[in-house]
């Protein structure tokens, strides 16, 4: 026998020793897999697939009461049915349960009770709607705005205009975003934002012309014209 075939031999022995000292953790890892990926089957097949389905149908009723503008039986629910904060604790791991964090915050909202609709419009997730999304973020802003806290309302009024621009919902933002600014005397801040939301080939143009109009106020409240942000 040469020395090469006496090495192979050798290595292939080690590799037989090796396999059979470990056989018993293979066959316990390989076993934690199958437990672990059955486990997952088993959840999303019969608790998640149920409770997706059941969630959907309790949440029907509060968004029956979200078009109504009962707002208050949106949170506070009634008998018989489960509120949107029920929904929203009870249901989280489901879409309806994170939807309902929407209809509790937008409803806290037009309750008065900003401090609540901030938890929850916090807690939703757009799920890449651009639309909601932005609605969302400005509604928090708004939450601000009306606690006073002027400056936490603006950085969200901005992100729900960089979240998203479109004819609906731009105009909307941006002039609370630019009222914002008036308030807090941030001329140059305001002017700048003008400028940018005129170069958006997505901003409406008879927005445009009302941005004009904002510059000029500005302008005169700034005391001076700034010929940098005065093109469309």
């Amino acid at each position: 026998m040469t020395d090469h075939n006496h090495e192979e031999n050798e290595f292939y022995h080690r590799m037989i020793e090796f396999v059979e000292e470990k056989k018993k953790a293979i066959i316990y890892t390989v076993g934690a897999i199958i437990v672990v990926v059955a486990g997952y089957l088993a959840y999303q097949h019969y608790i998640l697939k149920p409770k997706q389905k059941e969630s959907q149908e309790v949440l029907a009723k509060v968004q029956d009461y979200f078009k109504q503008d009962s707002f208050s039986l949106v949170v506070n629910g009634a008998p018989g049915f489960k509120s949107a904060v029920q929904i929203s604790s009870e249901y989280s791991s489901t879409k309806a349960g994170n939807l309902a964090n929407y209809y509790a915050g937008i409803s806290y909202l037009k309750l008065g009770e900003y401090d609540n609709a901030i938890k929850y419009l916090k807690k939703f997730d757009s799920n890449g709607d651009k639309l909601v999304g932005a609605l969302a973020l400005a509604c928090i802003g708004d939450a601000y705005v009306e606690k006073s806290d002027f400056k936490e309302g603006l950085k969200y009024y901005k992100q729900a205009l960089d979240y998203n621009t479109n004819e609906l919902t731009t105009p909307i933002h941006a002039r609370k975003a630019l009222n914002v600014y008036i308030e807090l005397k941030q001329y140059e801040d305001a002017l700048q934002l003008i400028a940018k939301l005129k170069k958006d080939e997505n901003t409406p143009a008879d927005f445009k012309t009302e941005l004009d109009k904002y510059q000029g106020m500005i302008e005169a409240k700034n005391g001076k014209f700034n010929p940098d942000v005065n093109t469309k």
